[in-house]
């Protein structure tokens, strides 16, 4: 079994082309940033105006102050973790050209993960930390006493990369479900809707019912962005955010099982007609 750093050395070179492929076109990079911004304003005066409406100044324990930071810092996890690898995986098995990787002295999924690590690095090094940095300075000069701890910021970008490590995982296996029918396009919009959505990333869940809530509690949605966000805020203590730390490897754990066996049964089907 190769070492860490074989690996790294041998798998690495696919971050970097996926690097160096997506600043070659930094249009595509920065108009997708500006389409996030867009959305986020649109939250941001959605909220407002919720809170307006209202005669209590804080709701579920988050002021306006909180929510437009909660918006904020939904909107950096949402770019760090996303993926297209679904899309990418049902390409390869509509084209064929998937048999080209599988004859090729690599893992797959390790090749995938690295490519999906290369944009992970990209929005990490031009957008996540810079923007984080200008938040901490902001909030530093005009909150007063109140301030964003270091070590929440810490933990914050430990649960972010586990949050990354889950979806790529979730994303895999719906990948392969291109094996079985002839388009996933439908499934997967389906399904990104749906994460969205129990992610927490345009609602906090501390919004849902409670029995709503009670169920997420056993799905891995809620690891993918409501977690990271709320440690970073700080609304939940040190003991509670190395329980979400320790909730999202357990999901890393069972859903890297599970995307193998999917792996295993789905590649039995494999069938490239051609020369």
């Amino acid at each position: 079994m190769l070492s860490l750093k074989r690996q790294c050395e041998i798998y690495f070179p696919f971050s970097k082309s996926v690097i160096q492929s997506n600043m070659t076109y930094k249009l595509n990079f920065v108009m997708s940033i500006c389409g996030g911004l867009l959305k986020t304003a649109v939250m941001y005066y959605l909220w407002r105006a919720i809170y307006n409406s209202s005669s209590q100044t804080a709701l579920n324990g988050f002021t306006l102050n909180d929510m437009v930071m909660y918006i904020i810092i939904s909107f950096i996890t949402s770019r760090l973790i996303t993926n297209s690898i679904d899309f990418q995986i049902a390409e390869e098995v509509k084209q064929g050209s998937i048999a080209m990787n599988l004859i090729k002295p690599i893992d797959y999924h390790t090749k995938l993960f690295f490519e999906a690590l290369g944009k992970l690095i990209q929005e990490l090094i031009f957008f996540a930390i810079p923007t984080i940095a200008f938040l901490i300075m902001i909030v530093h000069t005009t909150a007063g006493n109140q301030q964003i701890s270091l070590s929440n910021i810490f933990l914050y970008f430990v649960s972010a990369f586990l949050s990354f490590c889950i979806l790529f995982l979730i994303n895999i296996s719906f990948g392969l479900i291109a094996f079985y029918t002839i388009n996933i396009w439908g499934l997967t919009y389906i399904k990104f809707a749906i994460t969205r959505f129990l992610s927490g990333e345009l609602i906090p869940i501390i919004f849902f019912p409670l029995w709503v809530q009670t169920i997420l509690k056993f799905m891995p949605f809620t690891s993918l962005n409501y977690s990271p966000v709320m440690i970073c805020l700080g609304k939940i203590d040190l003991k509670q955010s190395i329980s979400l730390l320790l909730l999202q490897i357990g999901w890393i754990v069972f859903l890297f099982i599970l995307s193998r066996w999917i792996w295993n049964k789905a590649i039995k089907r494999l069938t490239i007609l051609g020369g």
